[in-house]
């Protein structure tokens, strides 16, 4: 006589994982991707929103731009607390760049210089940035403070507050 066997019915359930649509291939699903068009290059440094951050390494006041929506900024502070800050208020500014319909990082670490007395703007690169603004100096000891735009006296910019004792400046400009 052969051997019998009692077999059970088995039953196969096979899921299949379905991952969120990433159009731009930066790890952001399209769902909450607000920028949908990063660069190759970028792809590695998008914040928490799939946009391209910002260089911005040098700069020690700055707001945290993995959780802010760089896609259109208001009241960004960016400045080195040794020597100063640029506030742009009430702005809606974009911290990014397109290129060939690709959003890529701005470098603002390269374009913008803050130093003692002295803030410069690279207003090719960053055009978003140049744009009113109210700009605070540390550290200074001026006689008689007067701001200077590309070496002479700049008659649209405005002192609104001068401290000799706290050494700080506080001046509004029409652009760079």
């Amino acid at each position: 006589m052969g051997a019998s066997a009692i077999s059970a019915d088995v039953t196969v359930i096979v899921e299949q994982l379905i991952y969120p649509k990433d159009d731009d291939l930066d790890g952001v699903s399209n769902t909450v991707d607000r920028c949908p068009r990063t660069a190759t290059a970028a792809r590695r440094f998008v914040n928490i929103f799939g946009c391209a951050l910002p260089i911005a390494t040098k700069f020690d006041i700055k707001p945290d731009f993995n959780a802010t929506d760089i896609n259109g900024m208001q009241n960004l502070e960016l400045g080195i607390s040794q020597y100063g800050k640029i506030s742009y208020s009430g702005k809606n500014i974009l911290l990014m760049k397109t290129i060939n319909s690709e959003d890529d990082r701005l470098d603002i670490d390269a374009d913008m210089n803050i130093s003692q007395n002295k803030i410069t703007l690279g207003q090719n690169n960053l055009p978003q940035l140049n744009v009113p603004a109210t700009i605070t100096l540390y550290n200074t000891n001026f006689a008689n403070p007067k701001i200077l735009k590309d070496g002479a006296e700049c008659t649209a910019c405005s002192i609104t507050g001068y401290d000799r004792v706290s050494k700080k400046i506080v001046f509004s400009v029409p652009g760079f």
